[in-house]
């Protein structure tokens, strides 16, 4: 069924200590260290895809932007002062995504986070040039 645009709820939601250390306390203890950030995105991620009804074999897409000026690994050329990020993305079926526990998706985005290399911000960059 496709999505009605013009039929649409805005909603906000805070987010605050108590309702993350909640979402924390789900996350299995071999998890290991979790930002914020990742567990957040990964429960909006989650709960979308499971609000929006998505066909459970339609692949979702989940991109970010990331600093990483000043990240080890990303070297900047000398005197470079303009933005500094990657764009990374994590792919899964909407099936997946839906009925896995939330450290599934937690994993796709620390993946995808983790291949972000100083060759793919290099052809990131190229291929804005083009």
């Amino acid at each position: 069924m496709p999505m009605d645009e013009n039929n649409l709820v805005h909603r906000s939601f805070f987010f605050g200590p108590k309702e993350i250390r909640a979402l924390r306390n789900r996350l299995p203890s071999s998890m290991g260290a979790c930002s914020t950030f990742e567990i957040l995105m990964a429960c909006v991620w989650k709960c979308r895809t499971i609000a929006f009804a998505v066909d459970p074999n339609e692949v979702v897409r989940f991109s970010c932007l990331i600093h990483i000026r000043g990240k080890r690994g990303f070297d900047l050329p000398p005197g470079y002062y303009g933005n500094a990020f990657v764009y990374p993305t994590s792919i899964t079926k909407a099936g997946m995504l839906c009925t896995y526990p939330l450290e599934y998706a937690i994993r796709l985005l620390k993946k995808a986070k983790a291949e972000m290399s100083n060759e793919y911000v290099k052809s990131g960059a190229d291929l804005m040039v083009i």
